[in-house]
């Protein structure tokens, strides 16, 4: 009886014992799963790390290669407009000048007026003549007709000189005078700039041209005509001679003296 009951309790005790192992390995293969699960999970976690970090790797590769195009594209947009600014102003380099130049005003054609010269003038002038002719001075806008006598001193020429648009012409030696009154008008020919013109249309319509070559004060002597110095001016070579008075209220005999070389006659 003892050993049987002591058999059965072998028997419950290596059920047990089995049925203990059973449960130890079955929580063993667990944990072994469970651990190897949690590597996996681990291994997991890890590679899909590895994955992020290489796909956050390519996205900034591809964000810095896309800035890098874009900087590439700016900068070649850049270049070309500066290529074709370049170009413009190559094919039209005084665009920029002509957008400051003053617009240029059209002309306008206008018929000009001839000028008519002192001489052609004096050639249509159809005022009167004396028995010589006229005088003209363009410089002090001064004519007057001339009177022809051979008489330097006296009555005659004085009668001559004192009519109204009239002066005397004569000879002494080889120079050829004119005398007139300075209150009409003969005083102006002390304003007459060295270098002007004379002219003396005759009756035959010969026009004569004298330059002026000297003017000063002089003195009246009666059949001499001198410097304030007492020198003659008939020492001189031939020449036309115009003088008239000058300071009357001061001097009875002083005169204002013209010398003039004859240019041409025509």
């Amino acid at each position: 009886m003892k050993k049987k009951n002591l058999l059965i309790i072998m028997l419950v005790l290596m059920v047990l014992s089995i049925e203990t192992y059973k449960t130890y390995m079955h929580i063993l293969k667990k944990e072994v799963y469970m651990n190897e699960t949690s590597s996996e999970v681990k291994v997991s976690n890890v590679m899909n790390e590895i994955i992020v970090a290489k796909l956050e790797d390519k996205k900034e590769e591809k964000e810095s290669e896309n800035l890098e195009n874009t900087v590439k594209h700016e900068n070649k947009v850049i270049t070309t407009t500066k290529k074709e600014e370049n170009i413009k102003t190559i094919e039209n380099p005084s665009s920029e000048i002509k957008k400051q130049e003053t617009p240029i005003t059209p002309m306008v054609s206008t018929i000009e007026t001839p000028v008519v010269s002192e001489l052609e003038k004096i050639r249509k002038d159809t005022r009167s003549l004396g028995t010589f002719g006229r005088l003209y001075l363009p410089s002090v806008n001064l004519n007057v007709a001339l009177y022809k006598t051979e008489i330097s001193t006296g009555n005659e020429v004085q009668k001559i000189v004192d009519n109204k648009d009239s002066a005397a012409y004569f000879s002494v030696y080889t120079h050829k005078i004119i005398a007139d009154h300075s209150h009409q008008s003969f005083h102006k020919i002390e304003d007459i700039p060295v270098g002007e013109k004379a002219y003396i249309k005759k009756n035959d319509s010969e026009v004569m041209v004298y330059k002026l070559v000297q003017r000063f004060e002089g003195i009246n002597a009666g059949s001499d005509l001198t410097d304030l110095n007492g020198k003659s001016i008939f020492d001189e070579k031939e020449n036309l001679i115009m003088y008239t008075c000058y300071k009357i209220s001061e001097y009875e005999n002083h005169v204002i003296i013209t010398i003039w070389n004859l240019e041409s006659n025509s």
